[in-house]
């Protein structure tokens, strides 16, 4: 799970909205999907961790037990069968709680992939997002 913590000029706002939720939430959730999004694409797509460099490679073995499948072997892009990244999701847990997190089994397998090489938590990018996004909005 992914926990913002907001300051600066936004903590007035989230103070104000704590005891409402004015369409917050719903706003969260929209931003959660967001992340997850740039977070898989940042993954998959280019094999990047949350440091915004490459992730490790794959060891010799399971390069070739992926090259077998018809896989890309050039970076890791933590998808096998994609089963991993088809359960990451997003929840409202309550007045302006949104939760981030992998379904299951699969969160096992998010968690030992993390171990290996931090991939879940948010670039200065996605950061960005969260604050482009609260610039845009208003609740109040």
């Amino acid at each position: 799970m992914i926990t913002v913590k907001v300051q600066g000029n936004f903590k007035p706002l989230v103070e104000k909205l704590k005891s409402t939720d004015n369409g917050f939430t719903d706003f969260l959730l929209d931003l959660a999907v967001k992340l997850n999004e740039s977070i898989r694409e940042r993954v998959q797509n280019r094999g990047f961790g949350s440091s915004l460099t490459p992730m490790p490679k794959y060891s010799k073995k399971h390069r070739n037990k992926r090259k077998r499948r018809g896989l890309q072997t050039s970076f890791r892009d933590l998808t096998f069968t994609g089963n991993m990244f088809n359960s990451q999701t997003e929840e409202k847990i309550g007045i302006n709680r949104v939760a981030m997190f992998f379904k299951g089994s699969e969160d096992n397998k998010a968690f030992f992939n993390e171990k290996i090489s931090s991939f879940f938590a948010l670039t200065s990018e996605e950061e960005k997002i969260i604050d482009d996004e609260l610039n845009k909005k208003r609740f109040v």
